[in-house]
């Protein structure tokens, strides 16, 4: 491998692709080489009508609860990180949501919208918009600390679900037995790259916080999800005998 092919894919939705059982028996991200993380976002957040009968976490949870059996939340597809984070949530709750999958964001945002579910769970980068807007408001944010551009929507921890969300990247990476020298040459570029100006001034209109990573701390991050995020999406969406 020269290094003049790489791919450009987030390692947790890697990660969560094969605990999902998209890619069959094969862990992609134990074979490639991973090579630097171009920044950060929140996975997952919550978010509601501006004009839903609940303004917050507290206020739907009590919803909820007065209306068993009544609350649905969209995301994209079944099973998956989005559908684990709305099924976590809840459970962090007490209460009960049926998941309606939606063919990505778009769709779940214009059901949210029209009224036909309750809350959804999206990438901040397809909630701002309308949230600037007034028509949407943000109800909780799965990231270790709340993000500058959404100041007044609480984290999951500060709600007190016990849930930690792994974090969201677009990651560099090469070919296996790529050599040493060469990934440290296109590790030491990205992270030039992360600091350039229009970057910057890019990645944060879309929520997304520029933020380099070497591959040391997002091999640990592989490890954390393999102990704690795999098992869980396992249980909760177990794969299918063939």
């Amino acid at each position: 491998p020269d290094g003049h092919t790489l791919l450009f894919a987030s390692l947790a939705s890697t990660m969560a692709y094969f605990y999902s059982g998209a890619f069959d028996d094969v862990k992609v991200h134990q074979q490639l080489t991973i090579l630097g993380r171009s920044g950060q976002m929140a996975w997952g957040m919550l978010e509601a009508r501006a004009d839903a009968p609940f303004k917050n976490w507290q206020e739907l949870v009590a919803y909820a609860k007065k209306n068993p059996g009544k609350l649905s939340a969209g995301g994209p597809a079944l099973g998956g990180m989005m559908n684990l984070i709305v099924l976590e949530t809840a459970k962090g709750g007490g209460f009960d949501v049926t998941y309606v999958p939606f063919a990505g964001g778009g769709p779940s945002g214009t059901a949210l919208l029209g009224g036909h579910i309750e809350y959804r769970v999206a990438q901040p980068t397809g909630v701002i918009s309308n949230m600037k807007a007034g028509k949407t408001r943000g109800i909780a944010i799965g990231f270790p600390e709340r993000i500058p551009e959404m100041p007044d929507v609480p984290t999951f921890r500060e709600l007190g679900i016990q849930f930690d969300v792994p974090i969201f990247g677009f990651d560099l990476w090469g070919p296996p037995g790529l050599p040493a020298g060469i990934a440290s040459q296109i590790t030491r570029a990205m992270e030039q790259a992360v600091k350039d100006p229009e970057f910057v001034e890019v990645a944060k209109r879309i929520t997304y916080q520029p933020v380099f990573a070497g591959p040391e701390p997002l091999k640990e991050m592989m490890r954390q999800f393999e102990k704690e995020i795999g098992p869980k999406l396992l249980a909760a969406f177990p794969p299918q005998k063939k």
